[in-house]
């Protein structure tokens, strides 16, 4: 009788920054996610088609971690259910940042060649990337390998090329070695640690079944250089911008200029103000008024309620001047508009000396009057 062996699983959470280098979206779909050396001080890790290496830092204040739960527990009898579902597991202070690298390019490890190439014909190098574009490149009509050291170099086209393979050659190789330097001593670890632990070295050659050394692929040397004039001729051109030229304005129109520049700068269009629109419950006011920095101010009382529904009376205490700044912009709107209609009934019904009996601050009433005007042009 087969007796399955139990495998024990451990859960590790770790916060992983990848510091802005890739799009918020990318976890919105479903991705090829893989973590390697996470006991290392460097960490790996691979997203879709592109690699981090990851450092353990001091993160700023401490990582939660939370965990669905279907019936919370309720410690308090006195508070009410809540929507929030939610467990904490465990807290952590430190945080693994990542940062992308380079994966090592085959291109490195292909010898310097022995040889030159010779042109048959005079082209020059925008003729070549010309002929390129179009695929009319023929390598054996058009290019010849002679031995090193042979070509006189008369012409100053191919002087131009030779440099400039050198100079991408050597762009190349910094390039690679900066990128891989850190990668391939990892790799180099993780390989000594996987022989020591199945109890044999590592292999220095590579062999094959019957337990020969495999031959190294040779490339041609034709090959590699029009690879080479590929990557060269897929490359931007980097062209420095010239600025623009601005004609210096007739002295007779200066003036006139400057006060149309001016007055454009002022003067905005008509619909510059946008129009304010948004809906709200007229139940329960939600949209329209905080209830809970109502409620703090003292406008109106707490209720236990969770749906609250407001009487008249508690609605016309928050659509009032008193809770003017616990109110949304069309709901300040809709109250200066009435407090306006409120003080014209009052003006055209009462005259100065009945203000001054009644409210003592006639003056104050004209001009609050006439600042609720402008605002209600708006």
């Amino acid at each position: 009788m087969d007796i399955e062996e139990e495998v024990e699983t451990e859960e590790i959470y770790l916060y992983v920054d990848f510091n802005q280098k890739i799009r918020d979206d990318v976890f919105h779909n479903k991705v090829f996610f893989r973590l390697a050396n996470i006991e290392s001080e460097n960490p790996l890790i691979q997203l879709n088609d592109h690699l981090f290496k990851g450092e353990y830092d001091d993160c700023i204040g401490t990582n939660l971690f939370f965990e669905d739960v279907d019936e919370p527990e309720q410690r308090c009898i006195f508070e009410g259910e809540s929507s929030i579902r939610l467990k904490h597991t465990i807290s952590q202070f430190k945080v693994l940042s990542m940062k992308p690298v380079g994966i090592p390019s085959k291109l490195k490890d292909i010898p310097k060649p022995d040889y030159d190439i010779k042109i048959n014909n005079e082209y020059d190098y925008d003729t070549l990337l010309k002929k390129l574009a179009d695929n009319a490149l023929v390598l054996e009509d058009d290019l010849q390998i002679v031995p090193k050291g042979t070509i006189e170099n008369s012409s100053p086209n191919l002087e131009c090329s030779s440099e400039s393979d050198d100079i991408v050659q050597n762009i190349d190789d910094a390039e690679v070695e900066r990128q891989d330097a850190e990668m391939k001593e990892v790799c180099e670890n993780n390989e000594q640690k996987q022989s020591e632990s199945d109890g044999h070295e590592a292999p220095n050659e590579e062999k094959d079944n019957s337990g020969q050394p495999q031959e190294v692929e040779t490339v041609d040397i034709l090959t590699y250089k029009y690879e080479k004039l590929k990557r060269l001729a897929r490359r931007p051109n980097r062209r420095k911008v010239e600025s623009e030229l601005v004609a210096v304005c007739d002295p007779k129109y200066q003036k006139a200029y400057e006060y149309n520049s001016i007055k454009s700068q002022i003067v905005k269009p008509s619909d510059y103000f946008p129009v304010i629109s948004q809906t709200y419950n007229k139940a329960t006011l939600e949209g329209a008024v905080d209830i809970d920095r109502s409620i703090l101010y003292g406008i109106i009382k707490p209720s236990t309620e969770y749906y609250r529904i407001l009487t008249e009376e508690e609605k016309a205490a928050l659509l009032s001047m008193q809770n003017i700044p616990n109110l949304s912009m069309p709901a300040r709107y809709w109250v200066l508009k009435s407090q306006l209609e409120y003080l014209e009934n009052l003006k055209l019904t009462c005259s100065d000396e009945d203000l001054k009996n009644r409210m003592n601050m006639a003056d104050q009433l004209k001009k609050q009057l006439v600042f609720i005007e402008d605002f209600a042009e708006y």
